[in-house]
């Protein structure tokens, strides 16, 4: 049986300003086609679907319609909420869902749901684990507050595989999305907690065949059998590995696992360039400059900033998500500007309020409601500007 296994979609994910519709939907069309050319039995989501809990309605619609197509192809697709997912809107309507052969984590109340799919006489178990935190397993196994007091994300995940069955008459695959020990974080990943808090020992999965992991930006292997596929496309500068899937194939209870990179002509690189202003707009330097419609970050090697230079930039190379500044002949990038920050602190407190509330909402904040928060803020004593 042969499975691809993908993680941390983040749809409705921006880069600085800029929207990644584009991009996440040539990637999942992508997907859909690598499924069909490789005949796969499945579809393994190991978290982050979404980029926030309350996704934009886009993201809703472009994870519909790849469901939707799937399950035209007669591929079912197992997935898990991650730390980014609301795990109630996650679950909604699984019992529907089961039925066009998706199958979803439901919110964690002690026990771990499995999937059974058979073919050729060949069985494989899906456990599908969502993202916990040992807040979350000390309210649904309602363990004493002595027990809980200090639990480490290894012990709470301990007591959570030990109450787990794993059927012996077929492969066991674990879809899993937290931070394992040993592992290597990406500058695009939030990181909650200090060092490796969150940290979870491996060795608490060695019963199972096969370990699709998700939270982890970068493909990586933890073991043969326990592995991180990473993302579809950088979400930062930093992030220059191959992106990509994995194709897991089972004979039996072993599993075999091929990266399959996504083709470079289908998203944007995130790329770099280093220089001074002049030299940057020179036309000789435009002309010849292969990343013109890529996203980039522009370091300037200035030993004064330019004036506006965000904007300025931004109108030669239309996708700057990042401005920083480096002395020239230093090696340390001093002062980093985001796209869209420029004019921040030119804004009142209630014009800040309501371009925040836009960009997390995708809509404008009403009339009235902006009148209400100036009442507040003038109660409080800021400034308002009208």
């Amino acid at each position: 049986m042969k499975f691809i296994h993908i993680s941390d979609l983040h749809l409705g994910r921006r880069l600085g300003e800029f929207r990644l519709q584009e991009e996440q939907s040539a990637l999942l069309d992508w997907i859909l086609r690598t499924a069909a050319q490789h005949t796969v039995d499945g579809i393994l989501l190991s978290g982050d679907i979404y980029d926030r809990s309350v996704p934009p309605v886009e993201a809703v619609t472009l994870f519909d319609t790849f469901l939707t197509r799937l399950s035209e192809m007669g591929i079912p697709l197992f997935a898990i909420s991650g730390n980014h997912d609301s795990p109630e809107r996650i679950a909604y309507g699984s019992s529907l869902m089961d039925r066009a052969g998706v199958y979803v984590s439901p919110v964690f109340d002690g026990t771990v749901r499995f999937v059974p799919l058979e073919k050729n006489g060949e069985r494989v178990y899906i456990h599908l684990l969502p993202f916990l935190k040992p807040v979350h397993v000390a309210a649904a196994l309602q363990l004493t507050e002595e027990s809980i007091r200090g639990m480490t994300y290894t012990e709470a995940m301990a007591e959570v595989v030990s109450r787990m069955t794993l059927p012996e008459d077929g492969a066991n695959i674990l879809l899993c999305h937290q931070f394992i020990t040993g592992s290597s974080r990406s500058e695009s990943e939030e990181v909650p907690l200090v060092g490796t808090l969150d940290a979870v020992d491996a060795a608490l999965f060695r019963e199972f065949d096969y370990v699709a992991l998700g939270h982890l930006h970068r493909a990586q292997a933890v073991t043969e059998k326990i592995r991180y596929c990473g993302t579809l496309m950088p979400f930062a500068f930093s992030e220059t590995e191959p992106k990509g899937c994995l194709l897991v194939e089972f004979c039996g209870k072993a599993a075999a696992c091929t990266f399959l990179p996504v083709p470079e002509s289908l998203t944007r690189t995130l790329a770099t360039v280093t220089g001074t202003y002049d030299s940057l707009i020179s036309r000789d330097w435009r002309e010849t400059f292969p990343h013109g419609e890529d996203y980039l970050k522009i370091i300037l090697e200035e030993d004064i900033p330019v004036p506006d230079a965000m904007a300025r930039l931004s109108v030669v190379y239309p996708r700057v998500v990042q401005l920083a500044y480096r002395r020239q002949g230093d090696t340390e990038t001093e002062i980093t500007e985001e796209a869209g920050e420029s004019t921040a602190g030119q804004l009142s407190p209630d014009a800040v309020f309501a371009s925040f509330f836009a960009r997390q909402n995708e809509t404008e904040l009403a009339p009235e409601d902006l009148e209400y928060i100036r009442e507040l803020l003038a109660e409080g004593g800021e400034l308002c500007g009208r």
